[in-house]
């Protein structure tokens, strides 16, 4: 079972996220709310995804995050998340390796099917 670390500061979301995907069965779920927890399951675990929250509370960014991240585990495909469409943080999360980017409020089913297609299927 392929594993997905979900890097989210938002309490409420996080666990809803992880109890759902658990449920859906696909992913060994992982959870990190900053840099160094986020860089530190990425070292141990090696996922083959990661849920990357754009906007944390605390810097760095998960665009910073997503930099770092690609040296420690440069084979985890990364979907960023984020509450507001910013085309320039889309553009930089793209160059910096994040193959999709989800803006909330979203469906389960629409990150399920995402998670699927983008990570699931390509392993």
């Amino acid at each position: 079972m392929p594993k997905l670390l979900i890097v989210e500061d938002e309490e409420p979301l996080r666990d809803m996220l992880e109890e759902f995907l658990k449920q859906a069965g696909d992913f060994k779920v992982i959870t990190a709310t900053d840099r160094k927890s986020a860089l530190a399951a990425l070292e141990e675990h090696q996922p083959a995804g990661m849920l990357l929250d754009v906007m944390l509370p605390t810097k760095p960014d998960g665009l910073e995050i997503l930099a770092a991240a690609r040296r420690v585990s440069p084979h985890t495909r990364t979907i960023m998340v984020t509450g507001t469409v910013d085309l320039d943080a889309i553009q930089c999360a793209k160059a910096l390796g994040a193959i999709d980017y989800i803006t909330k409020p979203f469906t389960l089913d629409y990150l399920e099917r995402t998670l699927r297609e983008k990570i699931a299927e390509c392993l």
